[in-house]
Parts: C-alpha cells; structure tokens; sequence
C-alpha cells in the first residue's frame, strides 16, 4: 500500500508500506478521504511532542470503510462506512484505529465533508470542557 512519511527534513515522501494489521480492540480502515489540520503541520515541522518522529505516517483522521476487525470487535463493524480518529498514520491508503475512536459515517454524506468532523469536534469539546460550560448555557461563537 502506498502511505506518506515525514522526513527528517520536514519534507513529505510517498513510500511503499506494509499494511497494517489490527490487534485487539482496532479496525483496519481503507481510506477514502484524509484531514490535513494543523497538527500534522507541528508533526512535520518536529513541534508535536507525540509525533512519533521521522519515517512515521501523519494523519489524525481519515473516512473510509471498515475491512478488517481485530479481536474484540464485533464482526458488524465490518464493512461499515466511518470517521475514524488514529493515533497518527492517516496519509496512507490503509490505517488502523481503535474501535473506540471509529464512528459511523452519515449516510449519504461526502467523506470530504465528514473528515473535517473529526478534530475539529474534538477541539470545540475540549473548549467547552475547559470552560466549564453546563447543559443548559449557551456559547457564543
């Protein structure tokens, strides 16, 4: 399968890769569209302290299907079309995600338009957290 690196440049390369194989808990995912946020932008750049490092796939959400389950998976979630949140590895025609980090897809939707859900869901519940906004109140954005 084809996957992009960061060099230790900073610099972007398109490599052959193995595909990954999902352990307990985890989905393989074939990638129909990826997220590009400013994250992997810190990655490249060596700014992103959990990045890990050179030689290592960018890539912190991505749409696709669900190919494989790992042990511990319901087999339903096979074949189910998904946001899918890996720990990095998303600039790549196949990732692996833990199920806990995979969502439905709204049917009938762009995966252009579902991967921007991902992080940037995960930011505006993290503002919200940190404010520490109740039900009921409102945010003004």
């Amino acid at each position: 399968m084809k996957a992009v690196i960061v060099r230790a440049s900073g610099d972007l390369a398109m490599v052959d890769a193995p595909e990954p194989v999902p352990g307990p808990g985890q989905v393989l995912v074939d990638v129909d569209a990826i997220g590009v946020g400013y994250v992997d932008v810190m990655a490249r750049r060596g700014e992103y302290a959990y990045f890990p490092g050179a030689g290592s796939v960018p890539g912190l959400e991505v749409v696709g299907r669900v190919t494989t389950v790992g042990p511990n998976v319901p087999e339903a979630a096979a074949g189910q079309r998904v946001l899918a949140l890996p720990a990095f590895g998303g600039y790549a025609e196949k990732v692996v995600a833990d199920a806990d980090r995979v969502f439905p897809a709204p049917p009938g939707t762009d995966a252009a338009d579902v991967v921007t859900l991902g992080v940037n869901a995960l930011v505006a519940e993290g503002a919200l957290h940190r404010a520490g906004a109740a039900a009921g109140e409102r945010v003004l954005v």
